[in-house]
């Protein structure tokens, strides 16, 4: 089982060069051996791309549907009650082809998940305001604000707010699915109040949506 990742302060990634095409030959006065080894060098990259193309990665992506640009703001987010904060779910599978789901959520003083895990799904956490406390890896965790946090796919933990201020945070998780839990999450928080009723209902939903209720989070010591 592959290990949580936390990390503050994300540092913009590399540029990487973009292979010049053809035409950029053909237009350029260059020496001929220049021009000669510039075209073995393509004709090598169009046979690594081939290769790629036949690896396991790419057939393992050959089910998902090609990245499109997506541009969403805050007044077309889908907004959820948890009943002790509220979940805005910016992407969704229909827009992602099923690969990520990604949505912006605040959590009040005292709210709590139960102990559960996801089968199949990679969950990623980044704190925008405040303290999300998370248990992970037998541990409890205070992800203050700028904070990352990954928690691979089927790995025990719970997550919430054990400050005394509302804690901001976005939450993605790939593939997409379980994005469709905070609608019924909603429905159970317009009429059960937060308390052990709450945690039942939530509990008997969750397998519906990759994930496996454990029981109520490990106590902090």
């Amino acid at each position: 089982m592959s290990r949580p990742l936390l990390a503050s302060g994300l540092g913009p990634s590399s540029p990487q060069s973009t292979p010049s095409e053809s035409r950029w030959i053909e237009a350029t006065p260059i020496a001929e051996e220049q021009r000669e080894l510039v075209e073995a060098n393509m004709n090598e990259l169009k046979i690594d791309e081939q290769s790629a193309a036949g690896s396991p990665a790419s057939a393992q992506n050959a089910g998902l549907a090609s990245p499109q640009l997506l541009i969403v703001s805050p007044e077309d987010a889908r907004v959820y009650s948890q009943g002790m904060g509220e979940a805005h779910i910016l992407v969704g599978g229909e827009q992602s082809g099923g690969a990520w789901w990604m949505g912006q959520f605040r959590e009040d003083p005292g709210f709590m998940t139960l102990l559960h895990l996801h089968p199949h799904m990679d969950e990623y956490f980044f704190v925008l305001q405040g303290m999300l406390s998370v248990y992970i890896d037998g541990a409890w965790h205070d992800l203050k604000t700028g904070t990352f946090a990954l928690v691979p796919r089927g790995t025990p933990h719970a997550q919430g707010n054990t400050g005394k201020e509302p804690v901001h945070f976005v939450g993605s998780g790939s593939p997409a699915g379980f994005e469709r839990f905070f609608v019924e999450l909603d429905e159970i928080a317009k009429r059960v109040p937060p308390g052990p009723q709450f945690g039942a209902e939530i509990a008997k939903i969750m397998p519906k949506y990759d994930t496996k209720p454990l029981g109520p989070p490990p106590r902090r010591t």
